[in-house]
């Protein structure tokens, strides 16, 4: 098995983006790395969630039509 298609893989750079967030380090693209391997995995659930988070941090950031599109 890959590592890229790991089943852990998702959840663990969605892990990682959340350590980013709340430390204030994480960009959209710690997020979208999550997303990426959740797609390659089929794992809609950390898509979901991560699409979730990067709306959450544009819209608290007031970057109104990012986190609409996210």
């Amino acid at each position: 098995m890959a590592l890229s298609t790991s089943y852990f893989i998702p959840q663990l750079l969605l892990t990682i983006g959340r350590l980013k967030a709340a430390k204030g380090e994480t960009s959209d693209s710690d997020f979208k790395d999550a997303i990426e391997a959740a797609r390659a995995t089929g794992n809609t659930a950390v898509e979901a969630l991560a699409w979730d988070l990067i709306g959450e941090r544009n819209l608290a950031d007031g970057k109104l039509p990012e986190a609409d599109h996210a």
